[in-house]
């Protein structure tokens, strides 16, 4: 990545304040008025720099794929935040037509392959994305595919056995757990969940 100029660095702050206002937005509408958001909503408020910093690194074509907390990536990826919130309340002129709520988002016109409501089971999935772009590359420019995910989906068995296939088959992909320090209820110190769990893999 090259060095960031002074009109790069306000785009990248710039996100990071649509992102949060966004959220703000969306947790008002969840508390205070019940039931306009159907089912729950997992809100990125305090990620905002490493969802920003990770796909500022992102070239074209390269995708994304995340977690259910999901909605600052696409917002950074030029999606419609109207057409996200429409979504999120469930409406028909929403991103996905009102049927994937807020932890179903996809928008892969701007690479953003979608997310996942189970605990780590997007890894799979953006690992399959990596070995077709890793197919597609024989004809056209390489593309790089970006898995989020919390440190809570790193218990999943999901997560060792796409870690292992990304690491056998040299996979163009690059896996960023984002670790809030809890996996639902469980404080991390008393797992293991760090970055040293693909030393063994060459990750």
């Amino acid at each position: 990545m090259s060095e960031l100029d002074n009109e790069r660095l306000v785009w990248m702050y710039t996100q990071m304040v649509r992102i949060r206002e966004f959220e703000e937005r969306v947790k008002r509408s969840f508390e205070e008025h019940p039931g306009v958001i159907r089912g729950h909503t997992h809100l990125a408020d305090g990620a905002e720099a490493s969802i920003v910093g990770s796909l500022a690194a992102m070239k074209p074509g390269d995708q994304v794929m995340t977690t259910y907390r999901c909605h600052g990536y696409p917002i950074v990826l030029g999606t419609d935040p109207n057409s996200m919130m429409a979504e999120i309340y469930g409406r028909r002129d929403g991103l996905c037509g009102g049927y994937g709520g807020s932890m179903h988002l996809v928008d892969p016109d701007r690479g953003f392959l979608g997310t996942s409501g189970i605990v780590g089971q997007g890894i799979p999935q953006a690992t399959g994305a990596a070995y077709a772009a890793q197919i597609r590359s024989r004809t056209h420019p390489p593309q790089v595919v970006l898995c989020f995910f919390g440190d809570g989906a790193s218990k999943q068995g999901a997560f060792s056995e796409s870690l292992n296939v990304a690491s056998l088959w040299k996979l163009p992909i690059v896996y960023v757990m984002e670790n809030n320090s809890y996996n639902v209820v469980t404080r991390v110190e008393q797992e293991d969940a760090n970055a040293a769990a693909g030393d063994p893999l060459a990750i």
